[in-house]
């Protein structure tokens, strides 16, 4: 069985189709003919537009889903060889590692500004982690965990802005 996308998943493939939907409204017939056969959608299978238009979308829909399911495939490969190495770090740094694997799967709205501060009964990121006190940067990563009273109190995105998350970030391999 399939896994089910996250939200954030399916609002992003549906915005990306709403897009293509309204750029195939600019398109002639003949660019949109095109587009068809080029993502392998049989024009003659749809004589009339609004139906070759539908078919494109639905292709398109399926394909980004397909591509959201290979991406989350490659991922869950990519854990399992991290995981065989996460034996050798530190609890605290499992855990770090953890919250940033939960947090880029899919992150937040509120943190596609570039700060995130979670509530403490937030379903995903509320509870105590087994982190001591500070700021941690996983290695790789764009983004700084803060951590206090071993609660995740916030997340920033690393810029050259805001220092790469201030003093005393420490990295967390």
């Amino acid at each position: 069985m399939e896994a089910e996308l996250t939200a954030g998943e399916k609002a992003q493939i549906k915005q990306n189709v709403d897009g293509l939907e309204a750029e195939l409204k600019k398109m002639d017939d003949a660019a949109v003919k095109a587009l068809a056969q080029r993502i392998d959608v049989p024009i003659e299978k749809y004589p009339e537009r609004k139906d070759l238009e539908a078919a494109i979308l639905l292709k398109a829909e399926a394909d980004a889903t397909e591509g959201v399911r290979r991406i989350r495939a490659m991922d869950e490969e990519e854990a399992a060889m991290v995981a065989t190495s996460d034996d050798k770090r530190t609890e605290a740094a499992r855990a770090v590692r953890r919250v940033h694997a939960e947090y880029s799967r899919d992150i937040p709205q509120e943190g596609r500004a570039g700060s995130f501060e979670p509530s403490e009964d937030d379903e995903r990121f509320g509870g105590e982690h087994p982190v001591p006190d500070g700021k941690y940067r996983p290695a790789g990563s764009d983004h700084v965990y803060e951590f206090k009273k071993k609660r995740l109190v916030g997340v920033i995105r690393a810029t050259a802005g805001n220092d790469y998350g201030g003093k005393n970030v420490k990295s967390v391999d």
